[in-house]
């Protein structure tokens, strides 16, 4: 089964920018991992929050991308407080780590484990 997977994050202090979260989520794609970033995947409409809370909400994780702003953010903690109602776990991951994950891509073969399902592939 695809993870579920929701972007929280800040732009605000200048660090993250839409190519890295592109770059982001085309390399999760990679590993079967369904993303939702807000800036590409959710269109400026009425129901632009309704939906992003939609996704959250049956999202299997959420993953908190850190910078210098990320927990000044109202829209961040406004994430993170409906995941914890809802019990999505929440991984934090430093920005460090998610430009380093960017640089470096990953280069696993097709893994199946025991039942012949795919876990990795590149």
């Amino acid at each position: 089964m695809r993870q579920r997977v929701f972007i929280s994050y800040t732009m605000r202090d200048n660090q993250l920018t839409l190519e890295i979260l592109a770059r982001l989520k085309k390399m999760l794609q990679k590993f079967e991992v369904d993303t939702f970033v807000d800036l590409i995947d959710n269109t400026i409409s009425r129901e632009h929050q309704k939906d992003l809370y939609k996704w959250l909400i049956s999202a299997d994780y959420l993953y908190l991308i850190e910078t210098t702003e990320t927990y000044h953010s109202p829209w961040v903690k406004k994430e993170l407080d409906i995941a914890n109602k809802f019990n999505i776990p929440i991984i934090k991951i430093p920005f460090s780590d998610v430009k380093h994950f960017i640089a470096h891509p990953i280069d696993i073969p097709r893994i199946k484990d025991t039942y012949g399902h795919t876990v990795a592939f590149n």
